[in-house]
Parts: structure tokens; C-alpha cells; sequence
């Protein structure tokens, strides 16, 4: 479903900036992002993909998410995910460098960085 609203949102995008002179717009695929980290986590200096930093209970401490009564892991830079449904401030900080200087694989046109000089 995400993929399919991204697709959709790209291309709403581009017919805005078509339309609407002296506009552009930046798209960022924060889920095609989210799955580069996930598959290569290890790369990125994660420790662990699977779990979930903060959990209460479940598969992989994912249930629900991170709540008064959850226990919480020691290093929170060692894995990719907060809780079941949120990336960890540092897997978030991987995000933000992708969209601000990254390449056309996750940025289009262009990124941050470079929408910023235009």
C-alpha cells in the first residue's frame, strides 16, 4: 500500500510543479530509505534488525508500541527500530542524510541540499 500511495504522490507531484509556475516540488522515498537500512543494517553500524529497541510483548517485542510499562534496550544505536512501528533516532538520522544530500534512488528530482541552491 505504501509503495502504491508513493507512486501515486510522485506523480501528483510532478503534474503540481507542471502546473503551478515557479513551483518544485522534492519527493523523498522515505520507504524505499527505510528499506535500504533494513537490508543492510549491518553496514549502517545496526546490530539489530529484528527487534524492537522498546517492546512490552510479541514477536520481536512488537505487539504495541512503546509504552510506561515497556523495558527499553541498553544501546539504543544498535537497532533499527524503536518500537513495532518506528525507526530509532538513529536509524532516523540515516533518513534525514539520504534526503538531504542522497541521489535519485531515494530524492527526485533532486535533494534537499540541492533544492536549497535552486
Amino acid at each position: 500500500m505504501s509503495q502504491m500511495y508513493n507512486r501515486k504522490l510522485k506523480s501528483m507531484l510532478e503534474e503540481l510543479t507542471k502546473n503551478l509556475t515557479g513551483s518544485q516540488y522534492v519527493n523523498a522515498d522515505s520507504y524505499a530509505i527505510q528499506e535500504d537500512i533494513i537490508q543492510n543494517y549491518i553496514q549502517y553500524g545496526f546490530q539489530d534488525v529484528r527487534n524492537a529497541c522498546c517492546y512490552v510483548v510479541g514477536a520481536h517485542g512488537g505487539i504495541v508500541p512503546c509504552v510506561t510499562i515497556s523495558q527499553v534496550c541498553w544501546d539504543r544505536t544498535s537497532y533499527v527500530f524503536w518500537d513495532p512501528f518506528h525507526l530509532t533516532k538513529t536509524a532516523h538520522a540515516i533518513v534525514a542524510k539520504h534526503m538531504l544530500d542522497g541521489d535519485s534512488k531515494y530524492m527526485q528530482p533532486m535533494n534537499i541540499r540541492k533544492l536549497s541552491t535552486t
